[in-house]
């Protein structure tokens, strides 16, 4: 299956995924409170990442955050070019990711999740 390990890092739970031969980690909460522990989302990869989209949803749906590079993190901005701080609550995250199977080649990916944002 996907999900194979949970781990608690510093109080906060980080769900562990693969993609049958990639780890990845994605935390279920941050604090960006600028204090510099668990200021920003973003999923860590084992593996090369040859394409990547992360996009990040408040809970009506609209979308306030996205990026297409993977060592690009969520600080808690609610949208793009702004400076506007995302209220404390439950948020979707969409990743998809292209990543080098040792027996398919180049493959692509998709997993959806929430994360919290504790200010």
């Amino acid at each position: 299956g996907d999900l194979f390990a949970h781990l608690v890092i510093c109080n906060l739970l980080v769900l562990a995924y693969t993609f049958d031969f990639c780890n990845f980690y994605v935390p279920n909460s941050f604090t960006p409170n600028d204090d510099g522990a668990n200021d920003y989302f973003s999923p860590v990869f084992e593996c090369d990442v040859y394409a990547y989209e992360l996009r990040i949803f408040n809970r009506w749906g609209v979308e306030i955050f996205s990026t297409t590079d993977p060592y690009e993190k969520w600080t808690g901005v609610a949208k793009e070019k702004s400076t506007y701080a995302a209220q404390n609550d439950t948020y979707t995250w969409a990743l998809k990711a292209v990543v080098l199977s040792p027996t398919e080649g180049r493959i692509e990916k998709k997993r959806m999740g929430q994360v919290t944002l504790i200010r």
